[in-house]
């Protein structure tokens, strides 16, 4: 059995390291600014800046939390048949 608080977590965890950091790296070196341009207005608030990546992280972080919370709910359920 799966704990989702855990998984929904550490989930989080690696999508605000991976979101925060890329953004941060495109704020300085414009690697992947096209792809920022592109994605980031589906996101609320979006800004390309540093706060704005703050922001991301943090958006993904919960997203990620309780997407990864839900998916081991299910899971589990599945599991027990």
């Amino acid at each position: 059995m799966l704990k989702p608080t855990a998984f929904g977590v550490t989930l989080g965890f690696f999508g605000f390291i991976i979101c925060g950091g890329f953004m941060v790296a495109s704020i300085l070196t414009g690697f992947g600014k096209p792809l920022l341009d592109l994605l980031g207005p589906l996101h609320p608030w979006y800004s390309f800046s540093y706060i704005g990546a703050l922001w991301m992280a943090v958006f993904h972080f919960i997203a990620l939390y309780i997407l990864g919370g839900l998916f081991v709910v299910v899971y589990n359920g599945l599991a027990k048949k």
